[in-house]
């Protein structure tokens, strides 16, 4: 499945190329306007930003970024490119919502939905951590992360391991085996926020 374009970049230049994240244009005419956009070279972006909006010093300031291309300032294009990068992913990653599932605290109700949709078609990326103490569920219909603690089920008198194979046994909920995923500078980003690692591993997927 082809990835979600997160941004646009217009590059008038041909042979650059960019990560599949960015939806790669020669003009403005070309873009989503749903998504950011960050154009290269001072002289396309002087050409389509309002000359009230348009800053040398502040190039992310107006709703249209921009930056030198390599051959005007190497150093500036690749720190502005980065910047623009780490802003569009988080904003994409800024949305998910995450839900601590504590059985203790939950409804009958409640608890019988979650089960449910746990058990249903929607498809599901989930992800067992090294230690083995939570299972985390992101589900891409309702952009929201369930965290399940393996600890308290122990705690409440429900093996572990049979809640582990009821998830699995589902051909609908993708198991993820590892946190490697695009490159170092998005992983450094995340960090240990996994509500926000399991949605970039089912946006990048596993290397």
């Amino acid at each position: 499945m082809m990835q979600r374009k997160l941004g646009n970049i217009v590059d008038v230049n041909e042979n650059t190329v960019y990560d599949t994240m960015f939806n790669k244009v020669s003009s403005m005419d070309e873009i989503d306007p749903s998504l950011p956009t960050i154009i290269v070279g001072m002289d396309l972006a002087s050409e389509n930003i309002d000359s009230s909006a348009f800053s040398v010093i502040d190039r992310f300031s107006g709703d249209v970024c921009w930056t030198f291309t390599k051959r005007e300032r190497r150093a500036e294009n690749a720190e502005d490119l980065s910047k623009f990068k780490k802003m569009v992913l988080m904003s994409y990653l800024s949305s998910v919502t995450y839900e601590y599932v504590n059985f203790t605290c939950y409804t009958l109700d409640r608890l019988k939905k979650f089960i449910n949709y746990i058990n249903g078609s929607d498809e599901k990326t989930c992800f067992l951590t090294k230690e083995g103490r939570f299972i985390f569920i992101y589900s891409v219909v309702y952009n929201r992360v369930w965290g399940l603690s393996l600890s308290l089920c122990d705690y409440i008198g429900v093996d572990r391991k049979k809640v582990i194979q009821k998830i699995k046994s589902n051909s609908h909920n993708h198991i993820m085996n590892g946190v490697s995923f695009a490159d170092d500078d998005i992983r450094s980003m995340i960090g240990d926020n996994t509500h926000l690692i399991l949605p970039a591993l089912a946006y990048f997927g596993e290397k």
